[in-house]
């Protein structure tokens, strides 16, 4: 639930502050979707975009989550 309300949050700060010359991927891939049309060949270039970043994050967790838990750790 954490997650989802940090994601949430960043896609509408970089909504409001973002500028025309510099655009997050989650909020270009908002301009793909044009009245009840979607532009599927762009929306899954743009998650081929993020698949590396997922796994990498699926990945790694199991590490991430052990330097956590060992930093937490007296001894």
């Amino acid at each position: 639930m954490f997650n989802f309300i940090g994601a949430w949050n960043e896609f509408f700060f970089a909504i409001i502050l973002g500028n025309n010359q510099i655009k997050a991927v989650t909020v270009e891939s908002l301009t793909f979707v044009i009245d009840y049309i979607f532009l599927f060949g762009r929306l899954f270039a743009a998650g081929l975009i993020l698949f590396p970043i997922i796994f990498y994050t699926f990945f790694v967790q199991k590490y991430i989550a052990i330097g956590f838990t060992g930093g937490a750790l007296k001894g």
